[in-house]
């Protein structure tokens, strides 16, 4: 906790018994006493169930969830919800900040530097993959369901729910849609408020528009 102002210690120390219930209902004890997972007071822990699966060493602080102010939002004030009855598997260290929204009944895969910023919201039913690197900034919504059922008058579902899979280093403009069906390449940019319905053949590219099409190749994000 080297360098951390006092407010940081403070929230982070607010948080402790929720930090402590969260790494002991998902992880072994010896696990959980090393404290990977770091959860906010301020987060919503709706339904705890399912599995978490950690990759490589359970160094403390890995997974940090509800914490990192975002400038335009006041951290006192929203409020991370996780409600998984699903499977999270994190490949590394990721950010979920503060207000973000994860509900997982499916399987969702968080690759190694992920982060998610406020506001913005996964819904996984079936199966959603974000690569190394990649990124979702605040207001967005990545949702591999309808939620609702559709059926045609041969009660025949119409409209199942379908895997999205993100690339490494793809980066998720405030205000994007990602649906279901969809498969973006490594360094994909998706600008500010694109609504992708459908699959990008190509990376290094960035897309935008309602429906999301490549408006530019050849570039690539980096922090």
């Amino acid at each position: 906790m080297r360098n951390l102002s006092l407010i940081n210690l403070y929230i982070y120390f607010r948080g402790l018994p929720k930090t402590l219930y969260f790494n002991l209902r998902y992880l072994s004890f010896k696990q959980a006493i090393r404290l990977p997972i770091l959860v906010s007071h301020k987060v919503y822990l709706k339904q705890t169930k399912g599995k978490i699966i950690i990759h490589d060493e359970l160094k403390f602080g890995k997974i940090q969830i509800g914490f990192h102010d975002v400038g335009i939002f006041d951290r006192w004030k929203q409020r991370t919800i996780w409600n998984v009855t699903g499977t999270v598997e994190f490949k590394g260290k990721a950010k979920l900040k503060h207000g973000c929204k994860i509900t997982c009944s499916g399987e969702l895969t968080l690759g190694d530097g992920f982060v998610i910023s406020s506001n913005s919201i996964i819904v996984c039913r079936k199966k959603i993959v974000f690569g190394k690197g990649s990124g979702v900034s605040w207001d967005c919504l990545v949702m591999d369901t309808d939620i609702q059922k559709v059926r045609d008058e041969n009660n025949v579902h119409t409209n199942p729910n379908k895997e999205i899979i993100i690339g490494e280093n793809v980066l998720i403009g405030t205000n994007a849609k990602v649906f279901k069906g969809v498969n973006l390449p490594d360094n994909t940019i998706v600008s500010a408020c694109a609504v992708v319905v459908k699959s990008i053949s190509e990376g290094y590219c960035a897309i935008a528009g309602n429906p999301a099409k490549i408006i530019k190749k050849g570039i690539y994000w980096s922090v």
